[in-house]
């Protein structure tokens, strides 16, 4: 009798890890008079540069409606399509009520084989790892590296960092990827999964 694979459980965050926000974020900063500020931008440098309530405009802004015109990361619905026969999928995003329906709508529209019942939102970021522990993943990639501290030790962690705001030396136990590319590489060289 034939083996049957056994799918594993790979995680998601949603913004600035699956939705590629920089462009809004630069627009709109632009419109408020922050014209110095480019895609490239550190998420660190942007919190020294603009006001708190500037700030929290942006992020208004960016996970509101505009979500909905946000564009994938390059290679990040081909990378999930690739993997799909491979695992099942689960997001994990931390998003203020009023703004996780534009979220949902993201992902029914630009990855339509995501399962929106594997859709999970949280209030705050350290609530990220409870979840990955009862949804019991193998696998979890998000853009935030401090994040991952109080992650189980048996979940493989990725930091998706495109703009270079982290170093290998500070990432310890977490892979720091810089596109789906390589991030498709690292999971190939898993041994427990069957590429």
């Amino acid at each position: 009798m034939k083996k049957e694979n056994v799918k594993k459980r790979m995680g998601f965050d949603l913004d600035f890890t699956l939705i590629d926000h920089k462009k809004n974020r630069v627009d709109f900063l632009n419109s408020l008079g922050y014209n110095d500020i480019s895609n490239d931008i550190k998420f660190s440098s942007i919190k020294k540069i603009v006001s708190k309530d500037d700030y929290k405009k942006t992020q208004d802004y960016i996970y509101g409606e505009e979500t909905l015109l946000a564009k994938p990361f390059k290679n990040a619905v081909e990378t999930l399509e690739f993997l799909k026969d491979y695992f099942d999928f689960f997001l994990i995003s931390r998003r203020i009520p009023k703004n996780r329906p534009f979220g949902v709508s993201w992902v029914k529209n630009n990855i339509s084989f995501f399962p929106e019942k594997n859709i999970y939102f949280v209030d705050k970021d350290n609530e990220k790892a409870g979840v990955a522990e009862k949804l019991n993943l193998n696998v979890f990639i998000d853009d935030k590296l401090n994040l991952f501290s109080n992650f189980p030790e048996n979940i493989y962690k990725f930091c998706f960092d495109d703009i270079f705001e982290h170093n290998e030396d500070e990432a310890g136990k977490v892979k720091v990827v810089r596109s789906y590319k390589e991030f498709l590489d690292e999971i190939k060289k898993l041994k427990i999964f069957d590429l």
